[in-house]
């Protein structure tokens, strides 16, 4: 019998210019829910999300969100990110176009 616990697998925070791991599978699998992005700039701003499998690299095989542009002070939790269920080791890889403007926060299910 699986466990299923929700869980906040991103805390919120600002993400950077460059392709950072922000979770990784470490038990079991995971259910994203959701995954919300917020632009805190005057500017319209980019995000890139990549789900990659076990071992993988962030590249154009495993982009599910390509420089997706978010208006000045707005926030997006876009539905194309949600339901994917990830494996063990597999992990979540985001980048901005600049750096501390935009904030992500993301919500899933952890089943073991």
């Amino acid at each position: 019998m699986s466990i299923t616990t929700p869980k906040q697998i991103i805390p919120p925070h600002e993400l950077t210019a460059g392709q950072v791991t922000e979770y990784t599978v470490t038990a079991g699998k995971t259910k994203i829910q959701r995954i919300t992005f917020t632009n805190t700039d005057t500017v319209i701003r980019t995000v890139t999300v990549h789900y990659v499998l076990s071992a993988g690299t962030a590249d154009d095989t495993n982009i599910v969100l390509n420089a997706l542009a978010i208006g000045p002070k707005r926030s997006v939790a876009p539905p194309v990110l949600e339901g994917h269920v990830l494996e063990l080791g597999g992990f979540i890889s985001m980048a901005a176009d600049v750096t501390s403007k935009i904030t992500v926060v993301g919500t899933g299910l952890e089943i073991v």
